[in-house]
């Protein structure tokens, strides 16, 4: 056994018994020709094993999903196999690592035909990362050394293929970023200073063209922003070990990264489910974070202990350094990341915090969904509004509907979507896309405001600009008011979807969500009459995993514009009969407007909405108002935006 590694199994089994236990659990599997794919970071997690009982078939398709196939190639499962064999000491773990890569490098030659199948440059990056960790974790198991001179054959194979796979698309995608990274790891492992120096050269031009100025990775999704993240926070490790300069680019690039994890970190340890994501808990890729780059504050939302799989890549003393990084609060709570168009309000860092997450940004590619104005929200510490997850990278009608507006909490005219799939790309191109109108997110000690629009129907007959604001009057009160500027009649709606563990109660104009902790309470009303009804849902936490989750639309049928108004908060929100102005007092002024009066913890809001620039003033409740948002807090004026 690597005596390396004899510190690092000990310290996992007395810190992460629960993980130490899923690795072992995995391992077994493995040995009886068992797959199961159900790692917290696997890309494409599988429902159902698939057990071979003697032969195994590396091109297997379980029905049409070629996504097994290609995480079956990943061989994520040989650094388990090593991680296994560390724990434990059990040879059985190092001759069935022996016994499956001789199988797979006898049995999967390299051609025209796997070239897209289990020779995809992906998987050839991936397995550079994996197989190199892996023969690491067995040195010293005398099992191995009956593959060596056959794995460094294959392995040599993969560095000349992932040499040649660079282009153009791929320094714009999570694929570029993958390669290059096992592309270096395979250098390191064949000591090729040249294959070395391009991988770098490569992650430093990958970095530069996709990380925005925000710090999001540009496909517009959080899972595949935390691969490419955990590959150059990997690849800044190894490098670091090896005596390799880490460029500054690639350093600061991958610190605004960093950052934007921590911003947009749930009040439960996760990322939303955005664009194609999973339900991950990110603090294990936090606490990579705060490691690579000794960083307190980064630590303040990860775990205190250094994570499993860190504490296998960085071996030995790794855990005592990051034992020794302080932690600090973050010196912000809410966020704009206005150039990827995600805008975070929060109370904390707690896990009983609120947090309301809004998208408005460019779609991002294939991983991207029909997201505009998506909100996601969370009172108490426990999601209210979600998303619904990605499902299945199957083209059938799961696909598309997880990715449409229609799945997401957000705004919909005349039934049609606001982007549009492209005919024959399987999903993963547009025929048409919506430019989103951004604007500058309001952070104030009592009150919040982050809002835009976006362009995706002024193409329907008589055109239709929508717009979103969000109104947050600290610490309890949101308010959702969207505006639908329209001309001639239309059908408008405002979806809301909850989490598949609560139940949904409306009643008339209002609804009570009752999650596992937290009741939320709804109001809903309009410029003009709204109805409130619920609607078919279902909810993908996972890849390959979906159930049905509660959800209601609020929608009307008029002429010319309209403003659908939602009140929300946890328990404790009475709102009395809401007053809502238009007709003729509303157009001698250039447009409507609506009154709310809410009672939230002892304090009364009287609140006037103008959907519509109004010159001059208005009264309403006793009050007297200008501009577009008029906030009165125990009757006296709180803030007014024009």
């Amino acid at each position: 056994m690597n005596i390396r590694y004899l510190k690092t199994a000990k310290f996992c089994k007395n810190n992460w018994k629960k993980e130490t236990e899923h690795i072992l659990r995995v391992a077994n599997e493995v040995c009886k020709n068992y797959f199961l794919f159900d790692m917290p970071w696997d890309m494409e997690r599988t429902a159902e094993p698939v057990i071979f009982d003697d032969k195994i078939d590396w091109n297997y398709i379980p029905g049409n999903d070629r996504e097994f196939t290609w995480q079956f190639n990943r061989h994520r499962y040989f650094v388990i196999l090593g991680q296994a064999y560390c724990l434990t000491g059990d040879k059985k773990y190092a001759e069935n690592f022996v016994r499956l890569m001789r199988d797979w490098i006898e049995n999967v030659p390299y051609n025209k035909t796997t070239s897209g199948t289990m020779w995809r440059s992906l998987e050839v990056g991936l397995r550079g990362e994996y197989w190199t960790l892996a023969m690491e974790l067995f040195e010293g198991a005398e099992e191995t050394e009956k593959i060596k001179e056959l794995y460094k054959e294959s392995l040599r194979l993969h560095g000349e293929i992932l040499m040649q796979a660079h282009s153009e698309w791929s320094v714009f995608g999570n694929w570029g970023v993958i390669q290059d990274h096992g592309l270096f790891d395979i250098a390191l492992a064949l000591g090729d200073r040249e294959m070395a120096e391009t991988a770098v050269k490569r992650l430093e031009k990958e970095c530069q063209a996709q990380i925005m100025q925000d710090g999001f990775q540009r496909e517009q999704s959080p899972m595949y922003h935390g691969e490419v993240l955990k590959s150059y926070l990997d690849f800044m490790i190894r490098a670091r070990k090896a005596g390799y300069k880490v460029p500054k680019i690639v350093e600061e690039q991958t610190y605004k990264m960093a950052l934007a994890e921590l911003k947009w970190i749930k009040p439960d340890g996760h990322h939303p489910l955005m664009g194609d994501s999973d339900d991950t808990d990110i603090r294990d890729l936090l606490t990579q974070c705060a490691y690579v780059f000794s960083d307190p504050q980064l630590k303040y939302c990860a775990f205190q202990k250094l994570d499993f799989e860190t504490a296998w890549l960085a071996m030995e003393e790794a855990a005592e350094e990051y034992e020794k990084i302080p932690t600090k609060e973050p010196s912000f709570k809410s966020a704009e990341l206005s150039d990827s168009g995600n805008y975070i309000m929060r109370s904390g860092f707690g896990e009983s915090d609120h947090y309301m997450h809004m998208i408005n940004g460019f779609t991002g590619g294939g991983h991207g969904h029909s997201d505009k104005l998506h909100i996601d929200l969370a009172l108490c510490g426990e999601d209210v509004l979600t998303d619904a997850g990605r499902y299945t990278y199957v083209p059938d009608k799961d696909r598309f509907a997880l990715k449409s507006a229609f799945q997401h909490n957000t705004l919909v005219v005349d039934g049609k979507d606001h982007t549009v799939n492209q005919p024959g790309s399987e999903g993963w191109g547009y025929l048409k896309t919506s430019l989103s109108v951004k604007e500058p997110m309001i952070i104030e000690d009592e009150y919040e405001i982050a809002s835009g629009g976006h362009l995706g129907y002024m193409k329907l007959i008589g055109g239709c600009f929508v717009r979103r604001k969000v109104i947050w009057l600290k610490p309890s009160v949101f308010i959702i008011v969207d505006d639908f500027e329209g001309k001639g009649f239309h059908t408008y709606l405002s979806s809301f979807h909850f989490p598949e563990k609560g139940s949904l109660e409306i009643k008339g104009n209002r609804a009570v969500y009752k999650g596992e902790k937290v009741t939320a309470d709804f109001y809903f009303t309009g410029v003009r009459k709204v109805s409130v009804k619920e609607q078919p849902s279902e909810i993908s936490r996972h890849y390959n995993f979906k159930c049905a989750n509660p959800a209601l639309e609020v929608k009307s049928r008029c002429f010319g514009r309209q403003s659908h108004v939602t009140v929300v908060s946890p328990d404790g929100l009475k709102v009395t009969p809401v007053k809502v102005e238009c007709g003729d007092m509303a157009a001698k002024r250039g447009g409507a407007f609506t009154g709310l009066n809410i009672h939230s913890g002892g304090d009364e809001y009287t609140v006037f909405l103008s959907h519509r620039e109004i010159m001059g003033t208005f009264r309403w409740n006793g009050l007297a108002g200008a501009g577009t948002i008029n906030v009165f807090k125990n009757s006296k004026l709180l803030f007014r935006l024009r």
